[in-house]
C-alpha cells in the first residue's frame, strides 16, 4: 500500500534525497574479515598471523583441502593473541581438537616460539 506521500514522490510533486552513509559501496566478506581480524590482532602479532596463514596454505595446498580444513582464521587468530608455548596450552585455542593437535600442533608451535624470539 503506498501513502499520500509515497504517491507524491511517485508522480514526481515531491523528492527524496539518499543520505550519503547509504549510498556507500559494499565491502566484500573478505574485506570485512581482515578488518576484523586487524581489529583483534595487535601489530606484533600481525606478523605472526602471517606466517601461521602462510604455514596453513602450504599444508592445505599439499593435502588438496581448503585452507579452513587445516585451522579456521578465529583459530590463527587465536594462536597468534595467545602464543602458546606447548602443545597442551595450544589444546585451549578453539579449534584445536586432539587429531589436529596431533596432525599440526608441533609444526605450529614450532612459528609460534621463533615469534617469540
Amino acid at each position: 500500500m503506498v501513502t499520500d506521500a509515497g504517491w507524491q514522490v511517485l508522480k514526481g510533486g515531491q523528492r527524496i534525497e539518499l543520505r550519503k552513509e547509504m549510498a556507500q559501496p559494499k565491502t566484500s566478506r573478505r574485506e570485512k574479515r581482515a578488518a576484523a581480524a586487524a581489529g583483534v590482532v595487535g601489530d606484533a602479532d600481525n606478523t605472526l598471523l602471517t606466517a601461521l596463514k602462510g604455514l596453513r596454505a602450504k599444508l592445505a595446498q599439499t593435502q588438496r583441502v581448503p585452507a579452513y580444513v587445516v585451522f579456521s582464521d578465529r583459530t590463527l587468530i587465536e594462536l597468534a593473541t595467545h602464543r602458546p608455548e606447548s602443545l597442551r596450552a595450544m589444546r585451549e585455542i578453539h579449534g584445536v581438537g586432539d587429531a589436529k593437535l596431533e596432525r599440526y600442533g608441533t609444526v605450529f608451535l614450532e612459528i609460534i616460539q621463533a615469534a617469540a624470539r
